[in-house]
C-alpha cells in the first residue's frame, strides 16, 4: 500500500474541463492522471445537448478500470449520444505511489462512506458534497459509479433501488445485480428521482475487467436511450448480507491455521466469488468462542448460526449462497468487511 495521501493536499475546488471530441488526448493514461493532478470534472457535449448522463470514477484511488476505460473513450474521438459529465473524484489517492495502490483518501476516510454526511469542517465529507452537487444539479438521466472489487471477482452491479432502468444499466455490464437496504452513506444512495447504480467490474488487477468497463461504457454513451432487459438476463440479488469481523478479533489468509491472527480465512477464499458455493464449503479456521464475524440483517440480529457453522475449529456455510467481495487484503477484509453473501 502506497503512501496515504494527506487531507491538505486536495484541491479544494474540482478543477472544470470542457472537452471537444476529437481534441487532443494524452495517450498515455498514467501520464493523463498525472495531467488531472486531482479532483476533475470533463463535460462533453453530446449530439442531443438538453440530456445529461453522469460518470463517476476513482472515488477509490485503488480501483483503476472506470479510469482507464473513461481515459480509453475520450481518446476515440466519439461524440456522445448526449451532453457527459465525468467526475474524476479522488485522482490524490491514485496518484499516491505506487500509482493505484491508495484505496482512501486518507488513511481513516473512505469518501464513499460520507454521501450522506454535510459537513463542512471535514474535507472528505465536504468533497462528497462537491461530488453530489456536481451531480444532482444536472438532473441526469442517470449516473454510474464505477469501481473494482478488492479481491479477483466476476463483475456485478449495486443499487439501493429496485427500478427497470436500474436493470437497464446494470446489464450492459454484469448479470449479476444486487439491491440493498443497507445503507452506508455511499454515492448510490443519493435520494434522487434517476437511477444511481454502482458497477463492480472485477478485480482491478483483472485485464477483463478494463475492457468490460470500457465496452459498457461505449455502448451507453453512444446509444439514444436504454436497451430493453429482460428477466432472464439479469440476476437479482435482494439484500446480501454484509459478513464483518467482530472488532475485538484480528484476521489473515492462509492454508493452515494461523497462530498470528484470530480468524484464519482459507488462501484463495476469492475464488468464492465466482460462483454459487454449496452448504459445507470450508471457510476458515476460529478457535474463539461463537463466530469471528457478525451478518446483520435488516433489523440489526445476527444471522451468523443460521448461514455458518462451526466443526471444532472449522468455519462452514450451512447453506448454498453467492459470495460477492471475498478478498485477501487484509485492511479491507478487517476495516470494512469480509465479504457479502446471499443464500440461494
Amino acid at each position: 500500500m502506497g503512501a496515504a495521501v494527506a487531507v491538505n493536499t486536495f484541491l479544494e475546488q474540482p478543477r472544470h474541463i470542457k472537452f471537444k471530441p476529437g481534441q487532443p488526448v494524452e495517450p498515455d493514461p498514467l501520464r493523463f492522471l498525472h495531467q488531472l493532478e486531482g479532483f476533475t470534472v470533463v463535460d462533453i457535449s453530446g449530439r442531443d445537448t438538453g440530456r445529461w448522463r453522469v460518470i463517476t470514477t476513482l472515488i477509490h484511488g485503488n480501483e483503476p478500470s472506470g479510469f482507464l476505460a473513461l481515459h480509453r473513450w475520450l481518446k476515440t474521438g466519439c461524440v456522445p449520444s448526449t451532453n457527459v459529465r465525468l467526475i474524476f473524484c479522488n485522482v490524490e489517492g491514485a496518484l499516491a505511489e505506487p500509482l493505484f495502490s491508495q484505496r482512501f483518501v486518507n488513511d481513516d476516510a473512505d469518501l464513499n462512506r460520507y454521501f450522506d454526511t454535510a459537513d463542512e469542517r471535514n474535507p472528505v465529507a465536504r468533497r462528497a458534497g462537491q461530488i453530489k452537487e456536481l451531480i444532482t444539479k444536472l438532473a441526469p438521466e442517470w449516473c454510474l459509479d464505477m469501481h473494482n472489487t478488492s479481491g479477483s471477482s466476476p463483475s456485478f452491479a449495486v443499487s439501493v433501488h429496485q427500478r427497470h432502468s436500474v436493470h437497464q444499466l446494470a446489464a450492459y455490464f454484469t448479470r449479476h445485480l444486487i439491491v440493498t437496504d443497507t445503507r452506508v452513506g455511499a454515492l448510490m444512495e443519493l435520494a434522487v428521482e434517476f437511477p444511481v447504480v454502482t458497477i463492480e467490474c472485477g478485480g482491478a488487477h483483472q485485464e477483463h475487467a478494463h475492457q468490460l468497463a470500457f465496452d459498457g461504457i461505449s455502448r451507453l454513451l453512444d446509444e439514444n436511450a436504454l436497451a430493453e432487459v429482460s428477466n432472464a438476463d439479469l440476476y437479482v440479488y435482494r439484500n446480501p448480507y454484509r459478513v464483518e469481523l467482530q472488532r475485538e478479533y484480528s484476521a489473515d489468509f492462509e492454508n493452515f491455521q494461523l497462530i498470528t491472527a484470530d480468524f484464519t480465512l482459507r488462501r484463495d477464499v476469492e475464488s468464492l466469488n465466482s460462483g454459487a458455493v454449496t452448504a459445507g464449503e470450508f471457510i476458515g479456521w476460529f478457535s474463539g468462542a461463537g463466530m469471528p464475524f457478525r451478518v446483520n440483517d435488516a433489523n440489526g440480529n445476527d444471522r451468523s448460526g443460521q448461514l455458518f457453522y462451526r466443526e471444532g475449529n472449522r468455519v462452514f456455510c450451512n447453506v448454498s449462497m453467492q459470495i460477492f467481495m471475498a478478498t485477501t487484503n487484509r485492511e479491507i477484509a478487517t476495516r470494512d468487511c469480509l465479504f457479502y453473501c446471499a443464500p440461494l
